[in-house]
């Protein structure tokens, strides 16, 4: 629901991770600078017995931008915040275009929750 409360989330996340028997799986998020995000990521997980890493926290962005865009991967927005659904939508490529059109008000990673990828490893 729109501004989710916690407890919903992680019970909505957690039994999806049942459901699919990762029950004390790891955790990979993509987070990069945002320290309070992560420490409540670690310490609300591990309430379930899941440890949780961040492979990319504080890599630069140009060269997680290089990796990215040269890998072959597809990635795509997969939501918006509706403050800025006149500037971004849904199912466009995240590419190299689309962050040279980007406001400098939108962090390019989508950090402050601006938006949200999905990344297709098939």
């Amino acid at each position: 629901p729109p501004a989710c409360p916690n407890d919903i989330y992680l019970n909505s996340i957690v039994e999806k991770l049942k459901e699919n028997n990762l029950s004390d799986s790891k955790l990979i998020f993509g987070d990069l600078h945002i320290r309070e995000i992560r420490e409540w990521r670690e310490q609300e997980f591990a309430k379930y017995g899941f440890t949780c890493q961040f492979p990319i926290w504080q890599k630069p962005y140009e060269a997680l931008f290089d990796q990215l865009f040269n890998s072959g991967i597809n990635i795509e927005i997969s939501s918006v915040d509706e403050k800025f659904s006149d500037i971004l939508e849904p199912g466009t490529p995240f590419s190299q275009r689309l962050l040279d059109q980007l406001p400098r008000h939108i962090d390019p990673m989508g950090e402050n929750g601006e938006f949200h990828t999905r990344v297709d490893l098939q």
